[in-house]
């Protein structure tokens, strides 16, 4: 039953249901005719079954499944996914290539022949020529020159996989890691006794790092990527925000 679509008729729920709706069927009958039972006691014992044999088939089958969990026949509705683990890599990819903007000789010579002779104008051809590879390293009086913009370097992945661990909380305030879906208080109380104490350090693992937090978390192993914490951490120390984080700050998800 695990491999049935976690929704409609055939969902792991329903399937029970119809299987202990057959399985009392099938033993009400044996019990009218075999046994000469009542119609009505039969029907009465029948119903009893079927409650039963639905309540223990949905507690074998249907409640390890995870929340969401589907597969679907048809491969062009299934949903493509980055790892986490290289969400943080496109990103610096991305600003790396924003941060680098290719001149106009470049962008004519990108051009095909006939759109280089055509767009180019006379002014932007002058402004080219005119310019001087020593005018260029030589700045003009009174300006000061800028140092080159350094692309951001992340540190590297330690031999063991073990990230980036804390003593305490920065300026002594942590974040609320109970707003990441997955996080409970239980949870929030590990992370911390192993230096994990905001939102930046988990959207900075890689998978070498999830694998040695998820080592250490006995109890709850498989959490970081069926809940996709390093997604979530990410959007909430951006300054972003998320359905599940608006209810936990509505109070609507721990009491105190």
């Amino acid at each position: 039953m695990s491999n049935q679509r976690n929704g409609g008729l055939f969902s792991c729920t329903n399937m029970c249901w119809i299987a202990g709706a057959l399985f009392a069927l099938a033993a009400g009958l044996i019990l009218a005719r075999l046994y000469g039972m009542s119609n009505i006691l039969s029907i009465i014992i029948a119903l009893v079954l079927m409650v039963v044999i639905a309540w223990l088939l949905q507690r074998a089958f249907c409640t390890g499944m995870p929340e969401g969990h589907h597969t679907d026949a048809a491969p062009a509705e299934e949903e493509i996914r980055v790892a986490p683990e290289h969400l943080a890599e496109i990103d610096l990819i991305e600003d790396e290539s924003l941060a680098t903007k290719p001149d106009l000789t470049t962008l004519v010579h990108r051009m095909r022949p006939d759109e280089a002779d055509a767009g180019a104008t006379d002014s932007g051809a002058a402004s080219v020529a005119e310019e001087t590879p020593a005018e260029k390293a030589e700045p003009k009086a009174g300006e000061v020159k800028k140092p080159a913009a350094k692309s951001a370097e992340r540190r590297p992945v330690a031999p063991d996989g073990k990230p980036e661990l804390l003593k305490a909380p920065r300026s002594g305030k942590a974040d609320d890691l109970k707003m990441i879906k997955g996080i409970g208080p239980k949870l929030e109380k590990l992370l911390n006794e192993l230096g994990v104490w905001h939102f930046d350090q988990i959207a900075s693992w890689r998978k070498k790092e999830v694998e040695w937090v998820d080592s250490h978390l006995e109890g709850f192993k498989g959490r970081i990527e069926r809940d996709e914490w390093v997604k979530q951490a990410r959007t909430l120390a951006g300054g972003g925000s998320t359905e599940f984080a608006n209810r936990v700050k509505k109070g609507k998800v721990y009491k105190e």
